[in-house]
């Protein structure tokens, strides 16, 4: 079973994912974040997440084709 971190859902905590989802984090690492410790490896995997669903949508949207269905 996968064990969740409730933490990272508080609003700031998603509003700083959110806002480096297109950052490199070997050097959010590096630059350090303003949350705790704790929290940082929820917070990169997080950030990698959105970023795999991201590239995975749009790559989907790409693809996609569509019908026309004549009545």
């Amino acid at each position: 079973m996968i064990k969740f971190n409730k933490a990272i859902l508080d609003s700031d905590i998603q509003d700083f994912i959110n806002a480096n989802i297109n950052s490199d984090i070997s050097k959010l690492a590096l630059k350090g974040i303003p949350f705790s410790e704790h929290l940082k490896q929820d917070i990169f995997t997080q950030i990698e997440a959105k970023k795999d669903v991201k590239k995975s949508c749009l790559l989907g949207l790409t693809r996609q084709t569509f019908t026309i269905q004549q009545n």
